[in-house]
């Protein structure tokens, strides 16, 4: 029995010696990073529930800032769309859950530009949608106008902007902004943009100041 005890003791003491000696390269291994879980979904559903909310989603907005756009084809042919922050969320959350079962998603479109805008006329509720190239420069055109400041200490410091971008006929403001809109209605007219107004004839913008402020002299 003795020697039973003996020879149980020098077992251990050569385990522990053998585990000090080689550090924590004996007592740990990596651990692989794990894969994201396959879902329990076959692709036909997922892929479906995926374009049946991007049609049919909620796209409700009372301000640009509630819609954003998803840059994903939801189905072939498509090259993404503008649509709710919220609905935005549902999309993202069954692309990740078809690329874990392997699904076969499709391809987006090269150079597609998103330039999500909530549409919304007072009395109606707003929805996010996308605007095209033209629509885009002129809601910048009619940004930069609102945000003229108008002042001047001279005629020099006025300048006249052209009709048929913005939602107005054309007229004087200060000098920098309307450096400003007319660097956008040369982008409106390379693009060959279709005027958003259409304006009578007029005698020309006489650029003037007048007690600080640009006028039509």
């Amino acid at each position: 029995m003795l020697r039973s005890i003996y020879t149980t003791t020098i077992a251990a003491a050569a385990l522990a010696a053998t585990i000090s000696s080689c550090g924590r390269s004996c007592s740990s291994k990596e651990v692989p990073a794990t894969e994201p879980a396959a879902s329990a979904r076959g692709c036909d559903e997922i892929l479906a529930e995926l374009e049946t909310t991007a049609t049919s989603g909620s796209n409700a907005c009372e301000s640009d800032h509630d819609c954003t756009c998803y840059n994903l084809p939801y189905k072939t042919g498509t090259c993404g769309l503008a649509i709710s922050k919220k609905t935005n969320g549902d999309l993202v959350a069954l692309t990740v859950e078809a690329k874990a079962a392997g699904c076969d998603l499709p391809v987006s479109c090269p150079g597609w530009k998103c330039t999500p805008h909530c549409n919304r006329r007072p009395g109606s509720e707003g929805f996010c949608t996308h605007l095209s190239p033209c629509a885009e420069l002129s809601k910048r055109f009619d940004e930069v106008l609102s945000g003229a400041t108008g002042k001047c200490e001279k005629d020099e410091d006025c300048g006249v902007y052209r009709a048929g971008v913005g939602r107005n006929c054309g007229g004087v403001t200060d000098a920098e902004t309307a450096g400003a809109l007319s660097g956008i209605f040369g982008e409106f007219f390379a693009a060959s943009c279709d005027y958003v107004v259409q304006c009578a004839p007029r005698a020309p913008f006489v650029p003037r100041c007048a007690n600080g402020v640009c006028t039509d002299g």
